[in-house]
């Protein structure tokens, strides 16, 4: 439809792509971030764990767990909601 109405193809990917990619790009420097700011917690808590660690360390993996199904189910539902 823009095309037909004068626009070019750079207009249209302007337009169209780039909105969508802004949440990706965000997304992804939130994970790179993220993702360097555990590490260290991560490497110490895995490498020399103590008696300590371990209470905290189950009810983190079942809420890890829970987090991300319950994403896959909000990404399934918008995915099915696209489709109508």
């Amino acid at each position: 439809m823009r095309m037909a109405l004068g626009a070019t193809a750079g207009d249209v990917l302007r337009g169209v792509a780039l909105p969508g990619l802004r949440p990706v790009i965000a997304g992804t420097m939130i994970g790179i971030a993220s993702g360097a700011g555990l590490s260290g917690f991560l490497h110490s808590t895995l490498t020399s764990p103590e008696m300590n660690d371990f209470p905290m360390a189950f009810p983190t993996t079942i809420r890890g767990y829970l987090a991300g199904s319950h994403a896959l189910l909000r990404l399934s539902r918008c995915w099915r909601a696209s489709l109508l």
